[in-house]
């Protein structure tokens, strides 16, 4: 079977994998009866944006995105709006169902900017999501995933990512939101770094907590958000062990 078939196939599965039209989320599998969830959200429109963009003469780079193969994308982009609570982090359900969560917010920005309607987040809830996220940061330099929780090298990625999606979101004509902050301005960069390097293991990979032993997973997401603050400060950039 020709690699575009399949392309194509998955493509429609996926454009109609939103449960209810007026509800506006993806669910686990399609035909089920559970609520939608932030996490399928992105995870089926992330999968729509590299399927579109594996099968476009161009590749990625010339992919139209997910918004153009998702039935009712303003319901899909109404619905992740609602999952922002009053404190500024978003939820994985609308109307505050769910307490704020790093990983949970990227959820909600990230498929925000894949339907292209990242901008539609307005000024108050940008500036609440701003200090939320600058909140994230622990007396010991180190990043938690919501409040009263210790910091853990995995978050870095979830808090920083989010907050580099938000800094650099388009705004909407005639926007109060000011575009020369960044993440230098929300965290204290050195202090994160300190804290990475203690969850860094001399025999390799990344901990959760510094002493612990490292794994899989937080390597990974410790080493992605590691490079976001190289890409913030090149100070820190020479100063990395990689």
């Amino acid at each position: 079977m020709e690699w575009t078939v399949v392309v194509g196939f998955v493509v429609r599965v996926l454009s109609v994998w939103v449960p209810a039209a007026e509800q506006g989320s993806f669910t686990s599998r399609q035909g089920s009866p559970e609520e939608g969830d932030c996490r399928f959200t992105f995870a089926g429109l992330c999968a729509l944006a590299l399927l579109r963009g594996l099968d476009a003469p161009g590749g990625l780079t010339e992919s139209a995105g997910a918004c153009g193969e998702v039935r009712n994308p303003s319901k899909v982009t109404d619905w992740l709006l609602k999952c922002q609570n009053l404190d500024g982090g978003f939820g994985c359900r609308p109307e505050g169902e769910c307490e704020s969560h790093a990983g949970l917010t990227f959820c909600c920005l990230a498929a925000l900017s894949l339907l292209g309607q990242l901008s539609q987040l307005p000024h108050r809830g940008r500036r609440r999501l701003t200090r939320w996220l600058g909140s994230r940061q622990c007396a010991s330099g180190g990043i938690n995933g919501r409040p009263g929780k210790l910091a853990d090298a995995c978050y870095t990625w979830w808090t920083l990512a989010s907050a580099t999606l938000l800094l650099d979101r388009p705004r909407l004509p005639d926007s109060p939101d000011s575009s020369d902050s960044s993440l230098a301005d929300l965290f204290d960069l050195p202090a994160l770094d300190a804290f990475l390097q203690q969850c860094a293991n001399p025999a390799g990979g990344v901990a959760a907590h510094p002493g612990e032993d490292p794994d899989p997973f937080h390597t990974f997401f410790g080493l992605a958000g590691w490079s976001l603050t190289a890409q913030a400060s090149p100070e820190l950039a020479k100063a990395q062990p990689w």
